[in-house]
C-alpha cells in the first residue's frame, strides 16, 4: 500500500483515542519504540509495571511523525535497529511484567539479580547447581560450606569482578534509581 505509513498514523490516533483518554497520550503509558530515543533502564520498567501501557510498534521505516507527536514518549531497548517493534515490545513486556507483584514466585529473588540494587546495579554472581562436581569442575567451596555471610561476600565480590570485566560502565559507588529492592 503506497500510503501505508499515513494509514498507520490514522489508525494509531483512532485506536489510541478509543483506548485511552486524550490527556493520557502525553504520559509514559503510551510509548513508541525508537532506537533514537534516550533509552530506558530498570527504573523505567519499574514505573511501567504500575501503569497500563500501550506500546506502538513501527514496521520497516517506523511510525509516522504525526502519530509520534501525539504519542510523545519514546522507548529504546538498545543501540540497534530491528525490522519491526514487536520483538522490542515483547522484551519490554517481559522486563516489566516480572516486576508486577505476584508474577514472580519469590519477589525477594529480584533483589539479587543483574542490574538490581542487590547486585549494586551490575551483574549478579555466577549460578551453580548440583552436582557439586561436574566433569572435573567443582562448585566453589565457599558455596558448599553453609556460611551465609561468607557466601554473601563471595557473591558481592564475584558480581563486582564480573561487572568490571564485562561492563565497567555499570560500576557505581552509590545507589541509583531503578533497582528492584
Amino acid at each position: 500500500m503506497r500510503n501505508s505509513n499515513f494509514v498507520a498514523c490514522f489508525l494509531i490516533a483512532a485506536a489510541g483515542a478509543s483506548l485511552i483518554p486524550a490527556a493520557a497520550w502525553a504520559c509514559p503509558a503510551c510509548m513508541v519504540g525508537d532506537p533514537k530515543s534516550a533509552g530506558t533502564y530498570l527504573g523505567m520498567t519499574l514505573v511501567m509495571s504500575a501503569l497500563p501501557i500501550l506500546l506502538v510498534c513501527g514496521r520497516y521505516q517506523g511510525v509516522d511523525q504525526r502519530a509520534r507527536d501525539e504519542i510523545g514518549e519514546e522507548l529504546s531497548v538498545g543501540d540497534y535497529v530491528l525490522s519491526g517493534g514487536e520483538v522490542a515490545a515483547m522484551a519490554v513486556i517481559e522486563a516489566t511484567a516480572r516486576l508486577v507483584p505476584g508474577v514472580v514466585g519469590s519477589p525477594e529473588s529480584l533483589g539479587e539479580e543483574t542490574f538490581s540494587d542487590g547486585a549494586e546495579g551490575g551483574f549478579e554472581a555466577p549460578l551453580y547447581t548440583r552436582p557439586a562436581d561436574f566433569e572435573g569442575r567443582s562448585v566453589p567451596a565457599v558455596l558448599r560450606e553453609g556460611n551465609h555471610a561468607a557466601i554473601a561476600a563471595w557473591r558481592r565480590n564475584e558480581s563486582t569482578q564480573r561487572t568490571g570485566l564485562r561492563r565497567p560502565d555499570l560500576i557505581r559507588s552509590a545507589p541509583r534509581p531503578g533497582g528492584t529492592t
